[in-house]
């Protein structure tokens, strides 16, 4: 147990490679402490000024301070000695990072700012703008670039590389419910309060298409994968499907009794998942010939169901219910998974779900701004992520699956770098083949080839879920440990 402490914790950092960890407290003090003494080591007077965040360099001495009043100070952690102190947010400093090799500071602000600073200069180095009125609807990636929507109908494409706003879109309606982008990064579709469905050129911004006006509200949209067409769930329980790239209405599929709130599309296009106030999902067929059928409903919530993603195989349906919890079902029939009802709880309503390209990891966004990371190899919680100050209204996950974006009510669209985690392996019915590796083998045979570890990995065919460690290199040969 370590001591010294007046007042009640408001952050705190733990650099990696530093041997020590320091603590923000609301009696105006900012502590250190090190592994081997309860008794911190080193105080520093903040004297009047509320600390509402600190960070610090990785196997370095500098101590970042941000403050109420919206100033930062850089310090030397030794000593306490005060660097330099930076001024240019508005209002209270809510987060700030360091990069890993401490020449930049990442801040971010209630003033609806995020600003990157020089250090030690305090040089501003970009500022992204503020999203007026709060974000509503996140789509993405296409690449690297995501889309953003506002309350007061703009979109922002955004590069997650860098966070740089690369285009700003005036959409022609006072709100926009929802946003998609198709899967060849072509087009982006918003809903908007005015009932329309409207389809853009995401890299030159231009209007490709307008659809008629409906009697209801399009409250979540999904492309199809050869972007030929695109779903949109409405606010009276039926689902549209239009063709592109005019937006032409082509067909409806009913069935829920009440709003359909969020809605997904399998890989190939055949199988669509809604999820409704009315605590039902529907598995619908399309692009089957079957009229449109729903081929079953799923009837495991008490409440309403509030988001449902796909993992990229096309195996498990995850959805989250406004009670928060989350469920698993295996497709393509809908069956629950019987252990799903081990992931830890989270307080808050779910808002958002993703899951990341490798299956591996489940990300879950709440009203209470935090975002929750779940493995899906066990079913244990990785870690929570207090990423917004209002409800969390979006969440993607980029193609090579190593940053998340989450945007919230805050107005504040935010890049997460995920944990490295094993690998998801779901494969079809069969047996353990050739785990042919490359190296040499103990005959002496040269045995490489590309793209080795996904071959071994491909070749292990089970049924059922395989996680699998990262490989480490033995003499050639690589050790593969189960785990799942």
């Amino acid at each position: 147990a370590f001591t010294g402490h007046t007042g009640r914790f408001v952050c705190s950092t733990a650099p990696a490679g530093c041997g020590w960890f320091a603590a923000g407290c609301d009696n105006h003090s900012l502590l250190l402490w090190t592994k081997d003494s309860p008794a911190p080591a080193a105080a520093i007077p903040l004297y009047s000024r509320r600390i509402t965040a600190c960070s610090a360099v990785p196997g370095g001495d500098l101590l970042a301070a941000g403050f109420q009043d919206g100033t930062i100070r850089i310090y030397r952690a030794g000593k306490g000695d005060l660097v330099k102190e930076y001024k240019g947010h508005k209002k209270t400093i809510t987060s700030c990072t360091f990069a890993p090799d401490g020449s930049r500071l990442g801040t971010v602000s209630w003033d609806g700012t995020t600003r990157l600073w020089r250090v030690p200069e305090g040089t501003i180095v970009r500022t992204i703008d503020p999203h007026t009125g709060g974000i509503t609807s996140l789509a993405g990636p296409a690449g690297t670039l995501v889309v953003t929507t506002t309350g007061d109908g703009m979109a922002r494409v955004i590069d997650t590389q860098d966070g740089s706003i690369i285009r700003t879109i005036d959409l022609y309606t006072p709100s926009v419910r929802a946003t998609a982008i198709s899967g060849d990064g072509r087009f982006f579709a918003c809903a908007g309060a005015d009932s329309s469905l409207r389809i853009w050129n995401l890299h030159d911004g231009g209007l490709a298409g307008v659809s008629e006006r409906f009697s209801t509200s399009l409250r979540c949209l999904a492309f199809l994968p050869d972007s030929s067409g695109l779903v949109a769930g409405g606010w009276d329980g039926t689902c549209r499907l239009f063709s592109l790239p005019g937006a032409t209405h082509i067909r409806t599929l009913r069935g829920h009794t009440s709003n359909i709130t969020c809605c997904a599309l399998s890989g190939n296009g055949n199988l669509l998942v809604t999820g409704s106030n009315d605590t039902t999902i529907r598995l619908w067929r399309i692009g089957t010939g079957d009229g449109g059928d729903a081929c079953r409903v799923l009837r495991y919530f008490r409440s309403e169901v509030r988001a449902v993603t796909l993992s990229p195989d096309m195996t498990t349906l995850a959805a989250g219910d406004a009670e928060g919890k989350i469920h698993l079902f295996s497709l393509p029939y809908g069956a629950m998974q019987e252990d799903a009802g081990t992931f830890p709880p989270i307080p808050g309503k779910i808002t958002a779900l993703t899951i990341t390209p490798d299956g591996c990891i489940l990300a879950a966004g709440y009203d209470t701004g935090t975002c929750a990371l779940f493995s899906l190899v066990d079913r244990t919680l990785i870690s929570t992520i207090p990423a917004h100050t209002g409800a969390v209204t979006g969440l993607a996950i980029t193609d090579e699956g190593k940053t998340l974006v989450t945007t919230g009510e805050d107005g504040i669209c935010v890049m997460h770098t995920l944990p490295a985690r094993p690998f998801l392996l779901h494969a079809g019915i069969g047996e353990l083949t050739s785990m042919d590796v490359p190296g040499q083998d103990p005959a002496g045979k040269d045995r490489s080839e590309p793209d080795p570890f996904y071959r071994a990995l491909l070749s292990a065919r089970f049924h059922a879920e395989i996680g699998i460690c990262p490989v480490t290199d033995n003499d050639g040969w690589y050790d593969i440990q189960v785990v799942g």
